[in-house]
């Protein structure tokens, strides 16, 4: 059976970019906590706000990788990726809201 991968924050940036890698790896089951359905994901539609309606989602899933940037939705990720007992969870170290990504040297046009 292949790895089971859940993916966060899927819908722009970051996030989308790792989930659409992930789609093309063959080797892999994706569960996105968002809205990919066209290339073969399993979508759960998630409630961030609650540690108790994200556990469920994550049944299953030995990886959970979050691309999200907001720290209360995080956090209960983190505490719902406990819950469901995976074994790796890849925090959002280097997702960043698009907005300030211009006004960050590193992104200026080179």
């Amino acid at each position: 059976m292949p790895p089971r991968v859940a993916v966060a924050g899927v819908t722009n940036g970051l996030g989308h970019a790792i989930a659409s890698a992930f789609l093309d790896t063959p080797d892999l089951k994706i569960i996105l906590l968002s809205h990919f359905t066209s290339r073969g994901a399993v979508v759960k539609p998630v409630d961030y706000s609650s540690t108790l309606n994200l556990t469920s989602p994550l049944d299953g899933a030995e990886t959970v990788i979050s691309a999200m940037i907001s720290s209360e939705p995080t956090i209960n990720l983190i505490s719902a990726s406990k819950a469901a007992r995976t074994r790796h969870f890849v925090p959002s170290e280097f997702a960043l809201y698009a907005a300030t990504n211009a006004q960050l040297a590193l992104y200026e046009p080179k």
